[in-house]
């Protein structure tokens, strides 16, 4: 039975890891892009009352469709729901970063809310089917943990990218991290 067990959770850690820096990338976009706003404005010679709307529709997609997302993923598989937020998520940062004027970022970033929400919906419950009922505190608290200090690296780190090499960029730091997780995903991230 042990034996089974052990069996049943073996990749647990290297799915945690993978879960974990894949739904890192939607709450460090958030306070990513808080911190780049008027450079953004600036850039696109936009009005603040329609640049406001690049960190907003980002939110309000998020919290309208993680529910649904993660109850449809529920009965279709939380995994392959999971992979297909991270390519969605990517395509909305990489086109993200190539927007031509505002209203372009606003439709990119809509794209990319909706794989954040399908990351957000299925990491936890992804944590869930890799881990026995003991060990499941332990996981979810480095899944929280994780979200939190994505949330606090993400206007830090946009504020420096954006000295750096420009507010652009900090769409595309997205993109390898994204892609490294999906490619681990599909071999160390198990459906149950």
């Amino acid at each position: 039975m042990k034996q089974e067990l052990s069996q049943e959770y073996k990749n647990r850690w290297p799915a945690l890891a993978v879960i974990n820096i894949g739904t890192f990338i939607a709450p460090f976009d958030t306070g990513i892009v808080s911190i780049v706003l008027p450079n953004i404005a600036r850039d696109f010679r936009a009005h603040i009352s329609i640049a406001i709307w690049v960190p907003v529709i980002y939110l309000i997609i998020l919290a309208a469709f993680m529910t649904s997302f993660g109850r449809y993923s529920d009965i279709k598989g939380r995994k392959k729901f999971f992979n297909i937020g991270l390519l969605i998520f990517v395509a909305g940062s990489f086109l993200s970063g190539n927007a031509a004027d505002i209203f372009q970022l606003l439709v990119f970033r809509i794209i990319q809310a909706v794989g954040g929400a399908f990351l957000l919906a299925n990491g936890r419950a992804l944590i869930t089917d890799a881990f026995p009922p003991h060990q499941r505190g332990f996981a979810m608290g480095t899944h929280v943990t994780t979200i939190y200090v994505a949330l606090a690296l993400g206007p830090a780190l946009g504020g420096v990218i954006t000295d750096l090499v420009g507010w652009k960029t900090v769409f595309f730091v997205n993109v390898p991290i994204g892609i490294a997780m999906l490619v681990l995903s599909h071999f160390k991230v198990k459906e149950r």
